[in-house]
Order: C-alpha cells, then sequence, then structure tokens
C-alpha cells in the first residue's frame, strides 16, 4: 500500500460510489504487496495447505484490488486493521496506485477465475456492510468491513475485511465464496 494514497472509508466517498451506479467494470487488478513465489511460502511457514493457487492468490495475497470502469474511473480498496474497515483511494486523488506492488494479477490471466463473469457487468446498487457482532473495541471504529457491488444480473462483487472464516484480512469475493452471515447493510447506494 503506497504511503502517498488518499485513502478514505466507503461511506465518506458515498457521491463518488454513487458515480459507479450504471458503470460496468472494465478490469479488475489485484495489486498484491507479495509474490506469488512469497504466497506460497508464507502459507507454509503458517501450516495452511490450502490457497496455494492462482485464484486464491488474486482472492486474498497481502494488497489491494483496482478496479477499472467504461467511465474511466478508477478505484483502489484495501483494509485496515486501524479502522475495522474497508478503505478506498480514487484516482481522481492524484493516487499512484502501483507504489510498492511487487505483483499485478488481472482478472482475466487467471484460469477457472469467476470474477471474469463481472466483466462489462452494470453496476446497479453498492452496499456497505458492517458487522452485527462488534465488540466495544470495534465499535469505536468506522467498521464498514465489507462492500457488495451489485451487477444487473444480480451476480456480486464482495470486497471484505475479516469476512472470511480463513483468517485473510482482505479478500475479494464473489456470491459463492462463503463469507460470515454477521453482517447487516450500514447504507446502501443506488
Amino acid at each position: 500500500m503506497g504511503k502517498s494514497l488518499l485513502w478514505s472509508i466507503p461511506s465518506e466517498k458515498e457521491q463518488d460510489l454513487k458515480l459507479l451506479i450504471g458503470s460496468r467494470i472494465t478490469d479488475l487488478i489485484k495489486m498484491s504487496d507479495e509474490t506469488f513465489t512469497e504466497y506460497i511460502a508464507y502459507l507454509e511457514e503458517i501450516g495452511n495447505e490450502n490457497y496455494k493457487d492462482k485464484l486464491s492468490f488474486f482472492k486474498f495475497s497481502f494488497g489491494g484490488l483496482l478496479i477499472q470502469f467504461d467511465s474511466g474511473i478508477q478505484c483502489y480498496f484495501s483494509s485496515a486493521e486501524d479502522l475495522n474497515s474497508i478503505i478506498i483511494a480514487f484516482e481522481a486523488d492524484n493516487n499512484d496506485f502501483s507504489a510498492g506492488t511487487e505483483e499485478l494479477t488481472h482478472a482475466c490471466e487467471v484460469e477457472n477465475n469467476p470474477f471474469q463473469n463481472l466483466l462489462n457487468k452494470a453496476i446497479i446498487q453498492i452496499n456497505i456492510l458492517s458487522r452485527v457482532d462488534l465488540n466495544s473495541k470495534q465499535l469505536s471504529t468506522p467498521s464498514e468491513v465489507g462492500m457488495e457491488f451489485i451487477m444487473a444480473d444480480d451476480s456480486k462483487l464482495v470486497l471484505s475485511h475479516n469476512l472470511t472464516e480463513n483468517n485473510f484480512v482482505f479478500g475479494v469475493l464473489t456470491e459463492d465464496d462463503i463469507y460470515t452471515s454477521k453482517t447487516a447493510i450500514l447504507k446502501s447506494i443506488r
């Protein structure tokens, strides 16, 4: 994550997010702060024998996700432990998205990637999610732990901060992935 980025929690960028309604996703780019080899070495170090494929690397490697839209807008998403939240940076804020990136992976480069099915579909709604089981420390943070981009065909792109059971902090998911049901919609943007 580059230090020059101007980060916000999603609700602070509601007006910018409204501009995405009706837009189509043209590219999903995982901007990993680690290489695939480093990712595999980390999994072996912690004794995790799962998630050693390129699709899991796209979903869970350390680093954010750049989304490009047909409107020309680019948004970079990641998460922040101190905010217990997804965070977002927009290209319009003159951000350098590639700072610190070790490996770029486009959704179309990964075999059997369900994210390819989300390309060129119109976004009709964006939901900002929180958890219903926040502890007292988390209640003092923004805790915008997820975002759902809902497409015209009801498919979803889900950005997750600690919503999966596999202990990866930031995750890029589809509606077919299992993420906690202990969420509530904080805000729905249409």
